[in-house]
């Protein structure tokens, strides 16, 4: 907090006390000897009310909201991440500071990877994380999370290779699987993430670079005009319907090879996009080619819109801006994946 404490807010806290200290002395002397002083003096009065506002709004995002957006792009994200997450040994978000190589004898180890669903992004408390609540649950259990924001299947690959040359041993290999996990085939991608990485900063003046007040609204205002962000979902979607869908399926294919190739079994969940929860005819057609394909791979797949069926999405994302699960899907996300790893487990306990 100290860190927020800068030269830019304390000339913000400033300004409209000096501006209110020159009311009061103007009032005092100078309405006698300045022309014009009833003008001047209602113009530094707007000032001062607008600036008093200003610091007010300023203080408040400054130093009481605490949360994020879904793509992590204003200031009040950013520091978000600096405050909630600590990483262990081999740089994932966890409490549990150290993962060993070895799996432990008497504990069935279970694997985690995937993006920042899976990470906990918007979910302060690590311990409110899906994962973390199964560990609770599950003394008997070894869990590790290899989870990263920001990784689609591409990444998760390298992910699980880096992992496998780390001689990882590996039991229940849990892929958790978001719809935009194809996203990096598509060239619409690297045009939002340009557009937000160079053309929205390079556009920005002072006071949004520097204001946490001003940074949040352009980012916000920014983003509800611009369709390759609000309709970002709508494009990731329709790249199950077409070649690109072919081109995932191989790369989720090796995906398996390689999880076998340690000695681990795949298992997979795949989390709905909960900001487009209601159900439409596109979504059921999307979950159908993805049981499909696992299927014929005989991977386990549970699909968890019905662990949120029944509920509004408002109910179940961190904020209006940010579409990650909030700590309370998280705990439907438990229950669900509890018994769906625990059948699992027990198949495998029941082969010869």
């Amino acid at each position: 907090m100290l860190d927020d404490f800068n030269g830019f807010y304390i000339c913000v806290i400033l300004l409209p006390i000096v501006l209110g200290m020159a009311l009061y002395y103007g009032k005092i002397y100078g309405y006698k000897t300045i022309p014009g002083f009833v003008i001047l003096w209602n113009i530094v009065l707007t000032l001062m009310l607008v600036s008093t506002l200003f610091a007010g709004m300023e203080t408040y995002y400054r130093f009481f909201v605490d949360t994020t957006d879904s793509y992590s792009l204003n200031m009040i994200s950013a520091r978000w991440f600096k405050r909630h997450f600590s990483y262990n040994n081999i740089g994932v978000r966890d409490n549990v500071i150290y993962y060993p190589a070895k799996e432990p004898s008497k504990k069935h180890r279970i694997t985690f990877f995937g993006d920042s669903f899976t990470e906990g992004h918007g979910v302060a408390d690590v311990e409110d994380r899906f994962i973390n609540l199964i560990r609770k649950d599950k003394p008997e259990w070894e869990l590790q999370c290899m989870a990263r924001k920001g990784n689609e299947t591409n990444n998760e690959i390298k992910n699980l290779k880096a992992t496998i040359e780390n001689h990882f041993d590996m039991e229940y290999v849990v892929l958790c699987y978001v719809l935009n996990d194809i996203s990096y085939l598509l060239p619409e991608t690297k045009v939002v993430y340009d557009r937000i990485d160079k053309a929205y900063k390079k556009e920005m003046g002072f006071l949004d670079s520097s204001s946490y007040f001003m940074n949040t609204m352009y980012y916000r205002i920014k983003g509800s005009k611009d369709p390759a962000i609000y309709n970002y979902y709508n494009f990731v979607k329709k790249a199950y319907f077409n070649k690109k869908w072919d081109e995932q399926a191989e790369s989720l294919h090796y995906f398996k090879d390689l999880a076998e190739s340690r000695g681990g079994r795949l298992l997979v969940i795949t989390f709905p996009l909960l900001n487009t929860l209601e159900k439409n005819q596109e979504d059921d057609a999307i979950f159908n080619r993805l049981d499909s394909l696992w299927k014929s791979l005989h991977v386990p797949h549970l699909n968890l819109t019905s662990a949120y069926t029944g509920y509004k999405s408002s109910e179940l994302v961190v904020n209006p801006y940010d579409a990650h699960p909030n700590e309370f899907a998280h705990r439907l996300a438990t229950n669900a994946m509890e018994k769906f790893l625990e059948n699992e487990i027990k198949k495998g306990e029941e082969r010869p």
